[in-house]
């Protein structure tokens, strides 16, 4: 194996370290708004637990937001499930999500930037913020 030559002054962990720290910069100060999202899985607060928990698996997501007439009423997680569902004594085919799910989640405006939602996120140990834009939706 042959090395490839680098320039004066330069190493390959020199060069690495900087495209990361300039990687970094970018995203951190990026705003929430600006950056791709998944699709958000919205469920109503009557949706049984049951169903909700079919619905998060089939979207491949560890979140649905809970919504009554359109607004957000809480938020049911996987640590909900861990929480609140196994080994409660629920008839999850009857038991509506809004039973089990957090109510009147934390949300962030998409104006916050990746930085302090990492911050917020981290300080607070959630693993899931609803961002909300200027109407609340």
């Amino acid at each position: 194996m042959g090395f490839e030559s680098m320039p004066p002054g330069r190493s390959e962990f020199g060069e690495s370290y900087e495209e990361r720290h300039e990687l970094r910069g970018i995203i951190v100060e990026a705003e929430l708004g600006e950056l791709p999202r998944r699709e958000f899985l919205a469920v109503p607060v009557t949706m049984t637990v049951a169903s909700a928990i079919r619905a998060m698996n089939s979207a491949q997501q560890g979140c649905a937001l809970v919504v009554r007439d359109g607004v957000l009423a809480g938020i049911f997680t996987e640590r909900d499930v861990l929480r609140r569902v196994v080994g409660q004594p629920l008839d999850l085919d009857r038991t509506p999500v809004q039973d089990v799910m957090t109510k009147d989640p934390v949300t962030l405006p998409t104006n916050s930037t990746v930085a302090f939602a990492l911050k917020h996120m981290s300080e607070r140990g959630y693993r899931h913020i609803p961002l909300i834009d200027e109407q609340g939706h």
